[in-house]
């Protein structure tokens, strides 16, 4: 009697501020629902992705699916502007930013000379490190569980930084998610380091480099994608154009990592590359395709999050129909 092989699959997470509570939504649907003949065996993730996606595996090391998908709840439910403070901060920072996006001047201020800038990112750290136990990590990870990878860059030297999830810190994942207009650079080994965005977003190549048994490296990466690779029309207004180059550099690292894996797969079908190291490997994709302004990355009303979460909900449980 015929068995079906199993489909390993490997899910990466793009960042994109707020916007990746749909990452959140679409996890939330995906690890719950994977087919009987998948396995999951990798995740990663950049700035805002990474916070879901070390959340997400984190509730699967300790618990299962339903662990996850309740850490993502947390996870979100306490980034939120919530209180009648983070509300009013949360709106300013907002205007201030489609304003800036409209052509208004505005003053700037270094983050490393804002007492707002430490708080948020003081903050960011504290909701993360209440979902996650990094102490933990080493003894959790096995080798039989999915793999991990957290993207930053190197500010001194301007080289691409993987932070592999067996021995990941709070400020690993934290670098990843230092937008360096908003936050100070992230010390890893007396080096300053920056978001995510700048380097690999999200890691891809990792799931086939990092991985060395060809059994181990997935049939399937499931990108979770952000920023929309196309617009209908030309941005000609100073908003539209400013959201647009953010939506281009958002992709540019993720094309080159696509493009990777499309190199791999040309060379494993000429037989340039070993089958005991190598094997095709189907891209598929989940994107948020929704007109969203740069400004909007940072909004964080609950009812903003929500909606995302739900929509990421929705657009998950269409992919795996």
């Amino acid at each position: 009697m015929s068995t079906t092989p199993e489909t390993n699959v490997a899910i990466a997470c793009q960042g994109g501020g707020s916007h990746t509570a749909f990452t959140a939504g679409v996890l939330q649907k995906l690890l719950p629902n994977m087919p009987d003949d998948h396995t999951l065996v990798a995740l990663s993730g950049t700035s805002g992705g990474a916070l879901c996606a070390t959340t997400a595996w984190y509730g699967l090391l300790v618990g299962d699916e339903t662990e996850a998908v309740e850490r993502l709840d947390a996870l979100w439910h306490d980034l939120s502007a919530r209180t009648v403070v983070e509300q009013s901060l949360n709106d300013t920072g907002v205007l201030l930013t489609s304003m800036e996006s409209q052509g208004v001047p505005l003053p700037k201020m270094s983050p490393y000379l804002n007492p707002l800038s430490e708080l948020g990112h003081t903050e960011v750290r504290r909701v993360l490190e209440r979902q996650v136990d990094f102490d933990e990590l080493p003894e959790l990870a096995g080798d039989d569980d999915p793999n991990l990878f957290v993207s930053s860059v190197n500010v001194a030297d301007g080289k691409f930084t993987i932070h592999d999830g067996t021995d990941l810190t709070a400020d690993e994942v934290l670098a990843s998610t230092a937008v360096p207009t908003l936050f100070e650079a992230v010390t890893l080994a007396d080096d300053p380091h920056w978001d995510g965005l700048f380097s690999q977003n999200p890691p891809i190549r990792n799931f086939l480099s990092d991985i060395p048994e060809a059994e181990r490296k997935p049939d399937e990466i499931w990108i979770v994608q952000i920023n929309p690779m196309t617009r209908a029309t030309e941005p000609k207004s100073t908003e539209a154009i400013d959201d647009r180059r953010n939506e281009l550099a958002g992709n540019l690292s993720l094309m080159q990592e696509v493009e990777f894996i499309e190199q791999v797969n040309e060379w494993v079908a000429d037989e340039s590359l070993t089958p005991d190291r190598y094997k095709h490997v189907d891209v598929r994709w989940i994107q948020l395709d929704m007109d969203l302004s740069y400004s909007s990355k940072l909004n964080r009303d609950p009812s903003f999050v929500e909606h995302l979460m739900e929509l990421g909900r929705t657009k998950a449980a269409s992919f795996l129909s």
